[in-house]
């Protein structure tokens, strides 16, 4: 297989992004936008020795499961891949590659339950907006695929009003001669606007991420609040350095508290800029409620909840319990979450500031049950270690890679812990990721 060779060939399966994988002559393709069963004309965009890329430049028999897209950028945007098929192939796709994962890792189980996403756009609390000078002029949008050039369209997993809020901001910047970042010179203020917001939309955070000072914080921050009454602080995040992360470490609060409140399965939570928040609050409730079936965190337990955040999945799963501790690296999540506690009425929880993996120096003693919700690159080794060697009855794993989740079950399954139940709880419609719910039994 060459660069720019064009051949007809037939969509096999999806990779774990969910690109169609054809298989010409046993070399593997991967084609963005295809569906499984299609016949399709395929270019060659890059050829290795093994696989390759390419596009599929005609749809010569399409999927009865093919859908037109109604998102203005998909194809072009990297955030959204899956568009372009229905939503029962959607979510099929995503529960073969849980199974499959898991599989290939030496756990063999069939689904517990599969719980398909409320809806399909508006769903998410949380945006990152890259804010670039390009070509003089303003973007602010989200990356197209494989690139860093902005791509300036409404995302249909947003809010509306966070459109309204970018549209606004670009207008002020515009008029008031605030200049966007220019990634190649590393000049220009303003790189990023990141936006939270409440289940109910009448809350929302906003924070500027800034590569310089900004003397016009007070101005700014008075204009954006008067135009939009939703909003109910302003922060500004300074980062100045040459990197792909988006915030730095220094913040600063400009009006309000510098946190907003949400309702999330009847419990009350304050979620500072900081602090790791599911971004699609209907569906985290639903996977809330299987993480609480699944600990079954009755009185006389003692439960440990690491990767806690602000504590949500304790506070929310494990009220009833006789302990809950959680552990969390953030200290602006830790006084969110013992702030929630007390909110919450809950005087059974405490919280902790700590790595995961440094959770067998705190001396915490044994537990019962033991929730963990780590980053999309999994438990560290350390961590994993200290929880097979503090023997708990059950472990209830939530992760949003099943690839690393899979990973770390084959180490608790050597160790001597089942995996008895899995869910798929899918919180990201329309991409290729989705939640994951692991009941490991000793």
């Amino acid at each position: 297989m060459n660069k720019n060779d064009k051949l007809e060939t037939v969509i096999e399966d999806y990779s774990s992004d969910g690109y169609g994988i054809a298989k010409p002559d046993g070399y593997v393709l991967f084609i963005p936008g295809t569906l499984r069963g299609e016949r399709v004309l395929a270019h060659v965009l890059k050829a290795g020795k093994n696989f390759g890329y390419a596009k599929a430049e005609k749809i010569l028999s399409a999927s009865a499961r093919r859908q037109k897209p109604q998102c203005p950028v998909s194809g072009v945007c990297g955030g959204c891949g899956l568009w372009h098929m229905d939503y029962e192939e959607e979510l099929e796709f995503k529960c073969r590659k849980v199974l499959s994962n898991l599989k290939r890792a030496g756990i063999s189980v069939s689904l517990d339950k599969t719980e398909g996403s409320i809806s399909l756009s508006g769903y998410r609390n949380k945006a990152q907006y890259p804010v670039r000078e390009q070509r003089g002029e303003i973007k602010i949008g989200f990356y197209r695929r494989a690139s860093h050039d902005v791509a300036e369209q409404k995302c249909l997993i947003q809010p509306d009003i966070f459109d309204k809020i970018v549209l606004f901001i670009r207008k002020y910047m515009q008029k008031h001669s605030i200049s966007a970042y220019n990634e190649i010179t590393r000049s220009g203020t303003v790189r990023h606007i990141y936006l939270r917001s409440s289940c109910d939309g009448t809350q929302i955070m906003l924070c500027l991420v800034v590569n310089t000072s900004f003397e016009m914080k007070d101005r700014f921050a008075d204009a954006v609040c008067r135009e939009f009454e939703e909003i109910k602080t302003v922060l500004i995040n300074y980062n100045r350095d040459n990197t792909n992360v988006i915030l730095g470490k220094a913040y600063e609060t400009v009006y309000g508290s510098g946190y907003i409140t949400d309702i999330l399965c009847g419990k009350k939570f304050e979620i500072s800029a900081q602090a790791f928040y599911q971004v699609n609050h209907d569906m985290c409730q639903k996977l809330y409620a299987v993480a609480a079936e699944y600990a079954d965190a009755g009185c006389g337990m003692r439960v440990l909840d690491l990767y806690c955040g602000i504590g949500t999945v304790g506070i929310c799963a494990a009220d009833k319990a006789k302990e809950l501790v959680g552990v969390e690296i953030v200290p602006q999540a830790v006084e969110n979450a013992r702030r929630n506690a007390k909110a919450n009425g809950l005087d059974n929880a405490r919280f902790i500031v700590s790595d995961a993996a440094s959770i067998n120096d705190l001396g915490l003693g044994r537990f019962d049950v033991v929730f963990v919700d780590p980053p999309r690159k999994g438990c560290d080794v350390k961590t994993l270690d200290y929880i097979i060697s503090s023997s708990p009855e059950k472990l209830v794993y939530i992760s949003c890679d099943s690839a690393t989740l899979a990973r770390d079950a084959a180490v608790l399954k050597d160790a001597g812990y089942r995996a008895e139940k899995v869910s798929v709880v899918d919180m990201f419609a329309r991409t290729s990721h989705v939640e994951t719910v692991v009941k490991f039994i000793r």
